[in-house]
């Protein structure tokens, strides 16, 4: 694993479980900034852990729009992922657990353009993401009324592709599950023969999420969906 370090990390309660580990936030750091720890499972193949960690490196230096990566370090038990802290999961500003009420349209408008950009940054890379869902899309206040969207989690990611991907088992990769064939963000195709347009699926099917609890009428666009 890159910039691999033997340490202690001040780690608070976990506050999300992704595909490929628990995230927990880090209680101190050296700059002041604001960062969570994602502690990789131990159970899953040294590469898969060592691709994740490369791929959110390699598709967040240069898109603002995509987790931002910090570092990577080992502690005496498990392998964690440093990256910034993000303030909530989309999936919960859209159901209504956020104190802030319902997103204005100027708002959505912003995380879809946000999303799609950082979609096409990772395949611009040859980078296929295979997971975005709104679980994956989380939201940074930045002053009131307004806030970003970041994609993250790419326990699933896979790098270099070219032509489809066939099957569960991608080789350097963490394998495909029953949670993410199964889910209702995934194309159809995924886990057999696809390619990067099941990510274009599930891209799509998560800004249907992000309008579909939308007041037009209340925005003024004169139509609700």
């Amino acid at each position: 694993m890159p910039e691999t370090l033997i340490l202690e990390l001040p780690l608070g309660d976990a506050i999300g479980e992704g595909t490929s580990g628990v995230v927990s936030p880090l209680l101190r750091c050296a700059d002041g900034g604001r960062y969570a720890a994602k502690r990789l499972k131990s159970s899953s193949p040294r590469k898969a852990l060592e691709q994740e960690v490369r791929l959110l490196k390699l598709c967040s230096a240069e898109c603002s729009d995509i987790v931002r990566y910090a570092f990577a370090c080992e502690t005496a038990t498990e392998y964690v992922l440093i990256f910034e802290a993000c303030d909530m999961e989309l999936w919960s500003a859209l159901t209504g657990t956020w104190s802030r009420g319902k997103a204005a349209s100027s708002e959505r408008q912003a995380w879809s353009l946000q999303l799609c950009r950082a979609l096409s940054h990772c395949h611009q890379l040859r980078v296929l993401h295979r997971d975005v869902n709104p679980w994956n899309v989380l939201l940074v206040l930045e002053g009131e009324g307004c806030s970003a969207a970041r994609l993250g989690d790419f326990g699933l990611a896979v790098e270099g592709v070219d032509g489809d991907l066939v099957g569960w088992e991608t080789p350097g990769a963490a394998p495909l599950d029953d949670s993410a064939i199964g889910s209702l963000y995934s194309a159809p195709e995924l886990g057999h023969v696809y390619g990067f347009p099941a990510d274009v699926f599930s891209l799509a099917m998560t800004l249907l999420a992000i309008w579909a609890s939308a007041d037009m009428e209340e925005e003024g666009l004169g139509f609700r969906v």
